[in-house]
C-alpha cells in the first residue's frame, strides 16, 4: 500500500464572509461546525481538520447540529454541511443557518452538484463546494 496515493479534492470556495474576514488569524482562532449524515464521514473529516488545528464540531444528524448551533451561533466560524441527508437537505440546513445567523460562511460538500443547484446554494448564501470530482 502507497501512502502517497489517493483522492484528491479540489476545493473552490468563492466568498468567506464577513465573519472570517475581519477576525481571524489562525486556524486553532476558527471554529468549524462539520454536518454529515456518515458518522464515518464526520469523524474523518473532523480528524483531518483537528489534524489541521482547526477545532471541530461534528455531527451526523442536521437536526441535533441546527440545534447546536440555534443555541450559539456565534461559535462557530464556518458551517460545512452535507448536500444529501435523508433528514434535512443541505439547501434547508444552509437557509436555516442564515435565519438564525445571516451571512454565515457556508461549504456545501458533495460529490455532484448539479449547476442549478449551486445557483440555488449562492442565493442561500453558501459561499463554497467541494467537488469531489
Amino acid at each position: 500500500m502507497d501512502i502517497n496515493v489517493g483522492s484528491s479534492a479540489p476545493i473552490q470556495i468563492q466568498k468567506i464572509g464577513p465573519y472570517l474576514s475581519r477576525r481571524i488569524l489562525r486556524p486553532e482562532d476558527i471554529h468549524v461546525l462539520y454536518v454529515d449524515d456518515e458518522p464515518g464521514l464526520v469523524m474523518v473529516a473532523s480528524r483531518m481538520l483537528q489534524h489541521l488545528e482547526y477545532r471541530v464540531t461534528g455531527h451526523s444528524d442536521p437536526d441535533k447540529a441546527l440545534e447546536e448551533f440555534q443555541t450559539r451561533p456565534h461559535d462557530f466560524d464556518i458551517v460545512t454541511t452535507d448536500l444529501n441527508m435523508p433528514a434535512m437537505s443541505g439547501a434547508d440546513f444552509v437557509r436555516r443557518v442564515q435565519e438564525v445567523k445571516p451571512g454565515s460562511p457556508i461549504a456545501v460538500v458533495s460529490g455532484n452538484i448539479p449547476e442549478e443547484e449551486i445557483s440555488a446554494l449562492r442565493r442561500l448564501g453558501a459561499g463554497g463546494s467541494f467537488p469531489s470530482r
